[in-house]
């Protein structure tokens, strides 16, 4: 026997004594453990495993476990009966009553309600549960039964629908627990909170047995911390479904010798429906809400009144956005209660694609107006009713029942005139669609005078738009001007640009905005701050680029000094030099951008339509001639009966029909095939071009070189010889083209 063989015997037989079984609690206990020496810290002897913390005798003379040190209760062995007992629970969680004993073992295998709010389960435990409850009312055990709630409230909330005692209760946000639970127990005594979720936000907590859900629910609402309490309801509970009742079979008809009048047969009454009826379940539907109902009765008595004051004039608009940045706008204008205009708009969120060196590109919005006979002829948008339409469906949506998943919405605005009076699908989360009236704002106009509109036919001033380098300038503007100054900032420094013009000239409209440059934090921005000219005169506009709360001067200051003249009457000279030089700027990167370019035939044709159209506009603007020439607006062609010019022909006959979609044009895609889409004379059809491919339609490659090579790589260069832009392998081979032209000596025959 080697030496390795001595030590391993000599540590096993040290060990020996501490193989008995170990003293655990019980969650330890369920565990398992590998049979390893450890130390015991406190006496430094030997342990069974490596896990344990204390050996056999240190753990049973301090009465902790072995594991995880936690006190033991004192049990003696040799008492069985003073073990503590397992506390029993049914499906619910709700314990049962200590003396009732252990459930029945075999039980069957349906599945109905229990009584006493124990949950589901089987026949033959609800059999026991009903047997020993009334064993506890028999001899009085059941006193001190929690109080029911009202008719009222059980025919609202249907037994066995929610757990009994409990409650679901919303905080506000802050508290901690034990400030949670002051707060409740001082409207309910002995309140206790089972479970705490999103901060202390949503507690779970179980009533005292004195008080029922109704009473808890109406005393928290005193409470100046509790937001909201419900119910804590169960899905799917179902009646217990009540037993069929089967009618006897009729007995046949015997017929007597002699004939007398046969009986007259009665069928058998039909069978009841097995199937029990649906239930009502909390969260669906409802009946019709009173309250609501004369909620819209004083709210349609005051619209009465404003509707004598307005004389039937007002404007209300509607407006609907998605979670991800599109939607659109409707304004209806009502003159003599009377619908006498639409207007749409959408919006997108989404950028157009641009070229390479072309300024970014606003979303592509669409809109149009509806005036006269043309009221209602687009799909989009809101509906042409008045005030006292919305009101009539309004009326019929609250006197009728709430249908199943569906909830109700009832909003006035602060005139206490109707907004919203709609039904939503509870199981959409995001843009459930509404069935019924939902508008955003209405605007009252004064009486006999139609509501305020927009001049649309009259040209809106050009934005002006300013950034650094305009410091210390002087411009000339006109009344209700739009001037936007774009400055480079950065507020995470706790800088940023603050208004501190003090002119009656000029004033600021709305407040200073910042855009990061990118998603990183700290980073910097443009931050653009939009005035407007109110009055004729001479103003300065000071931005100042500081900290607010510092007293310290600004670390940067910006003026722009504007002479306003009277309302705009035309162009001035300033402002049209500024239009003729960038549209100078803008057609020159266009031209540049055209020499590196590769287009396809459709893209070709666009850009030299839109480059035709900037090189008129050019044009006209040197000449002195900038406005339509006598073209009629849209709304005076709309009411000369929408009339072609005479002389004018339409492939395919008429223009008010499509024929690439099969579908009749609207009024305003006609007028701009006549007009042009800014009021102007029709630009003739542009020829379709070719595709610019190099060599071909600038400069020729020689006729001994062949043709080019057809398998080419998909990159773009320069290519040699004032050929243009192609492949790498293009380049290569007139390269290689000519250096054999250079030295025809050298050329392979």
């Amino acid at each position: 026997m080697n030496k390795f063989s001595l030590l391993t015997l000599l540590t096993l037989l040290l060990a020996l004594p501490n193989f008995a079984v170990a003293k655990l609690c019980t969650k330890c206990s369920r565990l398992a453990y590998i049979q390893a020496i450890g130390e015991c810290p406190k006496c430094k002897g030997f342990t069974s495993s490596a896990a344990f913390k204390l050996c056999k005798k240190c753990s049973a003379k301090e009465g902790k476990c072995q594991s995880c040190l936690v006190a033991l209760d004192a049990v003696n062995p040799k008492a069985p009966g003073k073990n503590p007992k397992k506390v029993l629970k049914g499906p619910s969680g709700k314990p049962y009553p200590a003396h009732w004993g252990a459930p029945p073992l075999r039980q069957t295998r349906d599945l109905r309600p229990l009584p006493g709010g124990y949950g589901r389960g089987s026949g033959t435990l609800a059999r026991w549960i009903q047997q020993n409850l009334d064993k506890d009312a028999a001899s009085g055990k059941g006193a001190g039964k929690r109080p029911t709630v009202s008719k009222a409230f059980a025919a609202k909330h249907p037994q066995n629908s929610y757990a009994d005692g409990e409650l679901l209760v919303g905080m506000q946000k802050g508290l901690d627990k034990d400030a949670c639970k002051a707060a409740l127990a001082g409207a309910i005594p002995g309140i206790e909170i089972k479970k705490s979720m999103f901060n202390n936000t949503i507690l779970h907590v179980t009533l005292p047995a004195d008080v029922n859900v109704e009473q808890a629910m109406e005393k928290l609402k005193s409470v100046k911390s509790v937001k909201y309490s419900e119910l804590n309801g169960r899905v799917g509970i179902q009646p217990v479904p009540q037993p069929i009742q089967f009618q006897p079979v009729p007995q046949p008809i015997q017929i007597q010798p002699v004939p007398r009048p046969a009986p007259e047969l009665v069928a058998p009454p039909p069978r009841p429906d097995p199937v029990a009826p649906p239930v009502f379940r909390p969260g669906g539907g409802g009946p019709v809400d009173k309250a609501k109902v004369a909620q819209l009765k004083k709210s349609q008595n005051t619209w009465e009144k404003l509707k004598e004051e307005c004389g039937g004039n007002y404007t209300y608009s509607k407006r609907w956005s998605s979670w991800v940045g599109f939607g659109h706008t409707t304004e209806v204008v009502v003159a003599n209660n009377k619908v006498v205009e639409r207007r749409y708009k959408s919006f997108s969120g989404r950028p157009r694609l641009v070229a390479p060196d072309q300024p970014p590109a606003k979303p592509e919005n669409k809109g149009w107006i509806e005036k006269g006979e043309e009221i209602g002829s687009h799909k989009q948008g809101h509906p042409a009713k008045t005030l006292d339409e919305l009101y009539k469906e309004a009326a019929e949506i609250l006197g009728r029942p709430v249908p199943p998943f569906q909830r109700l919405g009832l909003r006035f605005d602060k005139q206490g005139l109707l907004l919203a009076c709609y039904t939503q699908d509870t199981r959409i989360a995001d843009d459930a669609p509404t069935k019924g009236v939902n508008i955003s704002s209405i605007t009252l106009g004064k009486g006999g005078k139609k509501p305020v509109q927009l001049d649309r036919s009259k040209p809106i001033p050009i934005n002006l738009a300013f950034t650094q380098s305009s410091n210390g300038r002087t411009i000339n503007s006109i009344v209700g001007q739009q001037i936007s100054i774009r400055l480079a900032g950065n507020p995470t420094t706790g800088f940023t640009w603050n208004d501190a013009t003090k002119s009656e000239v000029v004033k600021l409209a709305g407040k200073v905005t910042h855009r990061a440059s990118n998603q990183l934090i700290g980073a910097p921005g443009i931050s653009t701050a939009t005035f407007e000219t109110m009055a004729a005169g001479k103003g300065t506009i000071v931005l100042e680029y500081k900290r607010p709360w510092e007293k310290n001067p600004p670390a940067k200051t910006f003026k722009l000094t504007l002479v306003v003249g009277g309302k705009d009457t035309g162009s001035s000279d300033g402002e049209k030099q500024a239009e003729i030089k960038t549209l100078e700027q803008r057609i020159a990167k266009m031209k540049d951008f055209a020499k590196r370019a590769r287009f396809t035939p459709d893209g070709h044709q666009k850009f030299q339509a839109e480059l035709a159209d900037l090189e008129k506009q050019l044009a006209a603007l040197k000449s002195g001639k900038g406005g339509n020439g006598g073209v009629p607006t849209y709304e005076e062609w709309i009411a000369g009966g929408k009339k072609i010019p005479a002389g004018m022909v339409f492939a395919g006959g008429s223009p008010w029909f499509n024929e690439r979609t099969g579908q009749r044009r609207q009024p305003q895609e006609v007028y701009k095939m006549i007009y042009g889409a800014k009021g102007g004379a029709v630009r003739p059809a542009p020829v379709k071009p070719k595709p610019i491919k190099p060599g071909i339609g600038r400069k020729p490659f020689p006729k001994h070189w062949g043709p080019p090579p057809r398998l080419q790589t998909k990159d773009l260069r320069p290519l040699p010889g004032g050929y243009g832009m192609g492949s790498s392998t293009l380049a290569g081979w007139i390269r290689k083209n000519m250096e054999r032209d250079k030295n025809p000596e050298t050329a392979p025959d």
